[in-house]
């Protein structure tokens, strides 16, 4: 899938439900006929993830089952791997430009086994050719160092963050006292 995380204030902010950040399920008007995973038509996910990938590419005889699949035959430089990763990257940069325009931030942080220089080309090059000069001007748009880890590690964090909290374990220990 495709996601993102918004961290403001040094917070990561989840919404009014935990939805935030959700932009895999973005429509693109020019692919009606994408169905994505959650049922729906013409979301980032369905046309731009490691999944849709895989499918494009198993459409074009090869074979892989998944992103990392993907991900491996764009380390073998196999060429339309290549192309889609950076068609992806190009689809995904379509939404980071509303994304960026809204945010303002300063980092675009990306990571996920499509996150090479195919992916990242097209992203930068959408990004920096549709967005206004001014919410680029400071943005970093760089990958995760954390490579294969970061969704493991971001899911520690956030299970750490919510049941060890010191309003949790207020309430915890509130519980102990009565």
């Amino acid at each position: 899938g495709i996601g993102a995380g918004v961290v403001i204030g040094n917070q990561v902010f989840r919404g009014v439900d935990g939805g935030a950040g959700d932009i895999g399920h973005i429509r693109l008007h020019d692919r009606p006929d994408a169905l994505c995973m959650c049922g729906s038509y013409g979301c980032l996910a369905a046309v731009a993830s490691g999944r849709a990938l895989a499918r494009d590419l198993t459409e074009l005889g090869l074979q892989p089952t998944s992103g990392s699949d993907v991900r491996r035959l764009l380390a073998e430089g196999q060429p339309d791997a290549i192309r889609l990763a950076r068609d992806a990257g190009r689809r995904a940069g379509e939404v980071l430009v509303t994304v960026v325009a809204l945010l303002n931030p300063g980092v675009l942080m990306l990571a996920g086994d499509l996150s090479g220089v195919p992916f990242m080309t097209g992203v930068r090059e959408l990004l920096y050719q549709r967005a206004m000069p001014r919410t680029t001007a400071n943005l970093q748009v760089v990958t995760s160092r954390l490579g294969d880890h970061a969704g493991l590690i971001g899911a520690a964090s956030m299970v750490v963050e919510i049941l060890y909290s010191p309003a949790r374990a207020d309430m915890r220990l509130a519980r102990l006292t009565v």
